[in-house]
């Protein structure tokens, strides 16, 4: 692949990531966005359709997973390095999504655990860690 043509594409996919964040009202079943922009220390966990809100999180976490491996391949152009990102997102997933409900169904008095948990569920942020970590890998198995 060309380099202007990896920029614009890793530039579009960027985009992409944009677009689910901006569109997460319309995409997407999520009770707690306004929960959290409010007063949440001292309020209670609103009731939420669980079974709803789990498909709607996969659903979230597998656009912005596809994404981001996307991202992964574009700038390392390894399949190698995209599987394993792969299984890092599949573990991610599996324990941050039981660490969630759990947590929500136990009404954990510490509430900012629950909206870090969900973050990490809700938005890409393993692609800031794991592109530096596998670009790095990259440049130093070529020593």
């Amino acid at each position: 692949m060309k380099l202007s043509f990896k920029i614009v594409f890793f530039f579009l996919l960027a985009c992409c990531l944009i677009a689910v964040r901006a569109l997460e009202d319309i995409l997407f079943y999520d009770p707690l966005i306004a929960y959290f922009h409010g007063e949440y220390q001292l309020e209670p966990v609103p009731d939420v359709y669980q079974l709803k809100y789990f498909f709607s999180l996969l659903l979230r976490y597998l656009l912005n997973t596809g994404i981001s491996l996307l991202m992964v391949y574009t700038v390392l152009t390894k399949k190698s390095y995209v599987k394993f990102a792969a299984y890092i997102y599949v573990i991610i997933f599996l324990i941050c999504t039981i660490l969630f409900f759990t947590l929500m169904n136990f009404n954990d008095p510490h509430k900012l655990t629950l909206f870090y948990v969900r973050r990490i569920l809700i938005q890409p942020l393993l692609l800031f860690v794991l592109l530096p970590a596998l670009y790095y890998q990259k440049q130093t198995e070529k020593i």
